[in-house]
Formats: C-alpha cells, structure tokens, sequence
C-alpha cells in the first residue's frame, strides 16, 4: 500500500478516535460532556446568535449521582474555536446585567441512569470574534465564511474531581456573496494592507451565473450605487467625504455573457472613494470590508443619468467579505 495513503488513512483513524470515542470528556465520576448548538448555519452578514447549551451524560454503566448547576456563565465554560485552517478563535461576551438576588442558582444534586443525561444553560451573549492564532484578527457580526468546530474545554463542575472537554460540533458560516437575478459579486484582494506604501487595494469581480447576457453600466456602479461596509478596531469604520465623479463614458456599458466574468477596471481603495464618498480608516489595526451594489429602480423606466438605455439588472447584491490591516496612522 502507497505510504501516503497508510498516514492519511492512520491520521483520519486516531482523529475519529479521539472525536468518536465514548470516553472523550470523562471525568473521574463517569460522567462526560457535549456541546449542543441552537442554531449550526448563520449568515455572514447576521449578527451575533451563537448559542450553546452544556449537556452532561452519565457515561458509566450505573446510576450516578453529582451536583449540576442549572446554568452557568457563559465565560465559565471557555468554549475554543477551530476554522478550516487550523487557526484557533475566540469570543467575546457582552458584559452581563446586574444580577437578580439568587442569581445564579445554586447547583442541584441529580440522580441520572447509566446514559442520562440533563442540561446546563449558558448565560451570555456573545458579541465578537477574535482570531488568536497565527494572528490577532477582530470580528463583530460574524467570523469569515467557512466552517467551525467549537467545544467547551477544560469545564469544571461542581461534585466532579477532574476537568471536563466536549466533543466538537460543527458551526457553517455562510458566505454573503449570494446570486441575486443572476448577478454575483466578488472581492478579491491585490493588496491586503494599507500603509505608508499606498492604500489597501481590493478588485471587484461581477460573475454572471445566470442564463441570459447581463449589462453592467460601471459608471453608474461605481460611482452611484456602490457602497461599503466596514467594520474595524472598536467598530470604527472611518468617515465619508463627498466626491466628484469622473465624467461617463462609453465604454462604462459592459456586457457579461452567461457564465463569464468581468473584472472592474477600476480598483477599490481603502482609504479612497468608494460610490458616493471617500471613506477614511478611523485606526490602525484590522478591518472586514464587503461592498454592496443597490439598484431598486423600475426596469421598465428610462434613467436619465443613461441617456435613455433602460436598466439591465435591479436588486441588491453583497459582496463576500475580506480582512485588510490598516498599518498607517489615521
């Protein structure tokens, strides 16, 4: 047999091991730990909505009986973060309202049969994302798209000797750039970093993954209805100032033929104008950006800014989202 193949195989055989075994998250008393999810697919662009709940099970063969806490605070049950990648994330929390008199409650002994179980709630909301490893990398609404294995480790609960680690379970985020009536959006980036060299520098990609031929007026794009959304340090975006726009031209009128790809001649920069306005970074360190293009007039009516030509697309569509660090002072 191939030797890549024995590793690969012998790899994924000690990884279902460790996932699958019915020991992982056993403490001394018999009793181990999962993680259940309220919801495991989000949107990138929805905030927030992250939520578990602690589900202890008694994984010996008897009754066991141990203290169990009704719920616990969130911050108590340090919950780690894997993307695709390998590249470890944590959470933030907002901070949590003034607690009520007998809050929280206190634990409760529970009797539970050989695979019982019961559940243990976790106050708190979670607020942000932060990329620990292999560099620091802040999220508000939602981490970038892709998929997640998130597990409670190292939980101490009462009545237990030992420290408890869940199994993973599996969180996809999906990713904003969404079809809408044919038209896709894609930003990709020439230059992930602004500095003293030059501003971040991204290209916008239109993708026509309908069936009939698309006509994309950039002009009207980029400088009317193009607009941005940023996120960055303390949730500061940055400003806008008004711009002028370079006078029309013909060849702004461009055509995409069903299953092709037109890359803007144009490229968007950061700090610099973008639709309407110029949008400056309000702080130096790391920025989440995706654009959105919006054109809700009627295609049965004539746009003067046109001459004329009626409207060949109307919707709104996103964009995915991109990171780009912004190195220079504001």
């Amino acid at each position: 047999m191939n030797r890549h193949l024995t590793a690969a195989l012998l790899s994924a055989l000690i990884l279902s091991t460790l996932i699958l075994s019915p020991t992982a998250g056993r403490a001394d008393g018999g009793f181990a730990l999962s993680l259940d999810a309220g919801r495991k697919i989000f949107e990138e662009t929805v905030a927030g909505g992250w939520s578990f709940v602690l589900r202890l099970t008694n994984a010996s063969a008897k009754r066991r009986c141990t203290l169990v806490p009704k719920v616990m605070l969130a911050h108590q049950a340090r919950l780690e973060i894997t993307d695709a990648r390998g590249h470890l994330w944590s959470v933030t929390y907002l901070p949590p309202p003034m607690p009520r008199p007998g809050w929280p409650p206190k634990p409760r002994r529970r009797c539970l049969p050989a695979g019982g179980s019961v559940a243990i709630g976790l106050a708190g909301s979670i607020s942000g994302f932060n990329r620990v490893k292999p560099r620091q990398d802040r999220w508000y609404r939602q981490p970038p798209a892709g998929a997640y294995a998130v597990r409670a480790k190292a939980v101490v609960l009462p009545g237990q000797s030992g420290k408890l680690t869940s199994a993973p379970v599996t969180i996809r985020v999906q990713a904003a750039d969404k079809p809408v009536k044919g038209l896709q959006l894609k930003l990709e980036a020439k230059r992930p970093w602004a500095g003293k060299a030059g501003p971040a520098e991204l290209r916008l990609v239109f993708i026509n993954v309908g069936r009939t031929p698309l006509s994309i007026d950039l002009h009207d794009l980029l400088w009317s209805r193009l607009s941005a959304r940023l996120n960055g340090p303390s949730h500061s975006g940055g400003g806008r100032k008004r711009v002028r726009a370079p006078a029309r031209r013909a060849a702004d009128t461009r055509r995409i033929a069903a299953g092709q790809r037109l890359v803007s001649p144009v490229p968007i920069r950061l700090p610099g104008p973008m639709g309407p306005g110029r949008h400056e970074l309000g702080a130096k360190g790391w920025f989440q950006v995706r654009v959105v293009y919006s054109n809700k007039r009627d295609s049965n009516k004539r746009d003067s800014n046109k001459r004329g030509a009626p409207v060949a697309w109307v919707g709104e569509v996103s964009s995915n989202m991109l990171w780009f660090e912004n190195r220079a002072l504001p």
